[in-house]
């Protein structure tokens, strides 16, 4: 049993195709059936059922590869307690940032970052925080940034900021007079919400209060929160916006926007890693320059009116 032979094994596990695992692997196609099948015959066990499209993975198979995973996140942390230890941050450096917030974050610190850390290779990559918090127990990002709380004690916490929530209206909409909004007054059955698995969309039920209404007949699923602005525009209807889109609003929009309540509801936002993460340097810099770079209304926030992420 070799690393190489671990690396194949985890690769075909991820694309369930030995045709993607072996271009993933930088081998040919028979080179890497041979490493599984010999890595397979030395544990005297099948890995994979090669009679499905795409191949499955055994029973006995997803405890091995739940093993796999950890030898080589294991293999990396040695890289990281090196780099750590001289300072030569060098390397891919994966960010993923749930899609409501990365918008409107990155623009604000990466600029620095990447010139802080001149030799890292920075990728962000954007999904909804169930997939973070997986990719980072299985080593495939280095650092998350989500909103808390949520149910993994295997991850580390490190606090950035609280965000408040603000309304977005149709110009002709029925509160559009309002100063600022009560929660009680948003109606659930009119609100344009994300698509269904973005944490933002609990988190904007757990806000509001449903009451029976006429429900409109056009619904339209996004991931973008500036989709909706969008279609709210062009159409009826309410949506709720983070503090940080604000600044991203043309005039227009911005007249659109309303308070809500006398104690906005917020959301706390963390930079999230595993706990068997070693660079401490790199998270503790890449957090002091998010702070650093935040807008001050941002950063006067409190945790009053915190909001659970029903995850």
């Amino acid at each position: 049993m070799t690393l190489q032979q671990i690396e194949y094994v985890v690769n075909l596990a991820k694309t369930q195709n030995f045709t993607k695992a072996a271009e993933l692997s930088f081998i040919s196609q028979p080179a890497l059936t041979i490493q599984i099948k010999n890595f397979e015959d030395e544990l005297g066990v099948q890995i994979f059922n090669r009679n499905t499209k795409p191949i499955e993975i055994t029973q006995i198979g997803k405890q091995i590869i739940e093993q796999c995973n950890l030898i080589l996140e294991r293999k990396e942390k040695i890289y990281d307690l090196v780099s750590e230890n001289d300072d030569n941050f060098s390397g891919d450096f994966r960010i993923g940032i749930i899609p409501t917030i990365a918008p409107y974050l990155v623009p604000l610190f990466i600029s620095k970052f990447v010139a802080t850390f001149r030799d890292l290779n920075v990728i962000i990559d954007e999904d909804i925080t169930e997939n973070i918090i997986k990719k980072l127990l299985l080593g495939e990002i280095h650092v998350g940034i989500f909103v808390i709380p949520v149910k993994e004690n295997r991850l580390i916490y490190h606090h950035l900021f609280y965000e408040k929530f603000y309304a977005f209206l149709s110009q002709n909409h029925p509160l559009s007079a309002n100063i600022s909004l009560k929660i009680s007054e948003i109606n659930l059955d009119e609100l344009w919400l994300l698509k269904e698995g973005n944490c933002f969309r609990n988190q904007i039920i757990n806000i509001c209060t449903s009451h029976k209404t006429k429900r409109k007949n056009f619904h339209y699923e996004s991931t973008s929160i500036d989709s909706i602005i969008r279609i709210i525009e062009k159409n009826e209807g309410i949506t709720i916006i983070p503090e940080l889109a604000i600044p991203f609003l043309n005039e227009n929009q911005k007249k659109n926007v309303r308070e809500i309540g006398e104690s906005s509801p917020v959301r706390n936002v963390n930079l999230v890693v595993n706990q068997t993460f070693l660079r401490k340097k790199i998270i503790t810099e890449l957090q002091k320059i998010i702070v650093q770079n935040l807008p001050t209304n941002i950063l006067l926030n409190t945790n009053s009116g915190e909001i659970n992420t029903n995850l």
